[in-house]
C-alpha cells in the first residue's frame, strides 16, 4: 500500500516550550533559533527563554522570522511588540537559519554586518532602499542581495536595535567572568584571593583588548575596561564577594562618509 499526501505536523506552542524547558540545562549555547515559525507567540517565548538565561550568565540570543510574503508594515508592527535586546528578526522569509549559522561562526567580535551568507542561492523578496530603511529603522534584520558580495546581512541589529556583535561582545566579557569567579569561589575570605581575582580577570579582559573586542574611547579619555573586586564588612559577614565590570565593546562601522575636494 502506497501512502501519499501526507503533511508534518507543526509543533504546538507546548511543545516549544518543552523544547526551551530542556535547553535551560544546557550552558555552552550562543543561538536559539526558532526554527521555521513565524508565531509572534512563538518568538515570545524564545526572547523569554534568552532573557532568562542571560540572568545566569547563560547568555543567548534568539532567532526568528517573519512570515512567507508578509507585508512590510506587518513586519513594523512585530518589533514594536518585541523589542528586545535578545531577539533577532530576519526578513525576508527563508533565511533565518542561515543567518543564524552565520552568526554562530563568527568570532563572538565580528559583526555580521555586511556578511555573505552560505547555503541560500535567493531571497524570498528584494526590498527596495526605502524599505530596507524602514525595516532597519524597526529593528529588523534584513537581507539584501548585492552583485559581487551574493546574500548579504544589510546591518546585523536585534529588535531593540542594539548592534548584535556588540550583544555578543558583552555576553563574552560576562561569562568568563562568571567563568573565572567561579574558580575562586572558597579562596576569597582573604585580601589576597581578592586580588587574585582581580588579577586574574584583569588578564582576561587584557586579552580581549588584544583581540581589539573592547577598546578604549575614541579621544583617550575612558579604558577599555574596568574590575574591581571587593567584600564590605556585611557582605564578609555573609560570604560574599562582589565583582564590578565595565567594559567597552567595538562597534561595527555601519557607515563610511567620504569628504572629496575637487580642485580645477
Amino acid at each position: 500500500m502506497t501512502l501519499d499526501g501526507g503533511v508534518t505536523a507543526q509543533p504546538a506552542l507546548k511543545d516549544y516550550e518543552k523544547a526551551l524547558e530542556m535547553l535551560e540545562m544546557e550552558e555552552d549555547i550562543d543561538m536559539v533559533y526558532a526554527g521555521d515559525s513565524w508565531d509572534p507567540k512563538v518568538h515570545a517565548l524564545v526572547d523569554a527563554h534568552c532573557q532568562n538565561m542571560s540572568k545566569d550568565a547563560k547568555n543567548r540570543i534568539g532567532v526568528g522570522t517573519v512570515g512567507p510574503h508578509e507585508k512590510i508594515e506587518d513586519i513594523v508592527n512585530r518589533t514594536s511588540v518585541l523589542a528586545s535586546d535578545r531577539f533577532v528578526l530576519v526578513a525576508p522569509y527563508g533565511a533565518a537559519g542561515a543567518v543564524t549559522g552565520l552568526i554562530s561562526k563568527l568570532n563572538y567580535y565580528d559583526s555580521p554586518t555586511f556578511k555573505a551568507l552560505t547555503g541560500i542561492a535567493d531571497v524570498e523578496t528584494r526590498y527596495t532602499p526605502s524599505q530596507l530603511m524602514e525595516l532597519l529603522k524597526a529593528g529588523v534584520l534584513p537581507l539584501e542581495a548585492r552583485r559581487g558580495r551574493g546574500i548579504i546581512v544589510e546591518k546585523g541589529i536585534t529588535t531593540s536595535k542594539e548592534q548584535i556583535g556588540v550583544m555578543r561582545i558583552a555576553d563574552h566579557a560576562v561569562r568568563a567572568a562568571k567563568n573565572v569567579a567561579e574558580n575562586f569561589i572558597g579562596t576569597l575570605n582573604t585580601a589576597g584571593g581578592r586580588t587574585a581575582l582581580r588579577e586574574k580577570l584583569t588578564e582576561t579582559y587584557l586579552t580581549m583588548v588584544r583581540e581589539e573586542s573592547i577598546v578604549p574611547s575614541t579621544d583617550g579619555k575612558e579604558p577599555a575596561f574596568l574590575v574591581d573586586v571587593y567584600s564590605s564588612q556585611l557582605d564578609f559577614a555573609q560570604g560574599i564577594v562582589r565583582v564590578d565590570l565595565a567594559v567597552r565593546p567595538v562597534r561595527a562601522m555601519d557607515y563610511i562618509y567620504a569628504t572629496i575636494n575637487v580642485q580645477a
